[in-house]
């Protein structure tokens, strides 16, 4: 219950700082030194798939990201104690209230659009070849008894049939917060999918290419 009212808070300032505004794949503020965030919070996620995996997932593969990247994250049952006294509920009406109450210097809120599987079918084909089959035959040339060879042309067919793949598909949107301005930093939406992998490791290749795209960073996402 404690969560729901968290998330309820957020849900609201995720309208307030996206409004009616045409959508946009990345905003990042010109010249932003990331160095001056060293403690941040992973706020609850807005879960627009409706996948339960994505609300375990999403926060631990981003919270693991930012640990390797030396970011001193603030745990997940310090957030709910803190933003769930009853005195902080109504407080907060900005993510500047947020960095106040949680004392970070700034905050991440990810927003889950899609997290599932998509059947995709490929149509089958034929494809004809030609092949020659080798006939002999005895008779007489010039008055002499021969064996001669000829090749037959004979066209096959080799044909794949329909197929159906599930393809792992990830849409996620990575916004983080100035803890003190309560002001956007940056925010990426990107799409992700894979027939290879699982839907754990698309997320994690999509997380690393987002955080990649703002903060830099070079390594390899395991399967």
């Amino acid at each position: 219950m404690k969560r729901n009212v968290v998330c309820f808070i957020f849900l609201g300032l995720l309208a307030v700082a996206c409004g009616s505004a045409p959508y946009t794949q990345s905003y990042i503020v010109p010249d932003f030194d990331m160095q001056r965030y060293k403690r941040v919070a992973i706020l609850p996620i807005t879960n627009l798939a409706q996948n339960t995996f994505a609300d375990l997932q999403v926060p631990k593969i981003l919270n693991k990201q930012l640990t390797e990247r030396k970011f001193e994250v603030l745990h997940p049952a310090q957030i709910d104690s803190i933003l769930n006294e009853e005195k902080n509920i109504f407080a907060i009406n900005s993510y500047a209230d947020v960095g106040k109450y949680l004392n970070v210097d700034g905050i991440f809120h990810v927003t889950v659009g899609v997290y599932g599987y998509n059947k995709i079918r490929h149509a089958g084909f034929t494809v004809p070849y030609t092949t020659y089959d080798r006939v002999r035959t005895r008779g007489y040339i010039n008055n002499e008894y021969v064996t001669i060879t000829t090749e037959v042309p004979k066209t096959n067919y080799l044909t794949v049939p329909d197929r159906t793949y599930n393809y792992a598909v990830a849409e996620i949107m990575i916004s983080f917060y100035d803890g003190k301005s309560g002001e956007l930093v940056f925010t990426i939406l990107d799409v992700y999918s894979s027939r290879e992998g699982t839907l754990e490791f698309v997320a994690k290749t999509l997380i690393y290419q987002e955080l990649n795209s703002v903060l830099g960073w070079n390594k390899k996402i395991k399967r």
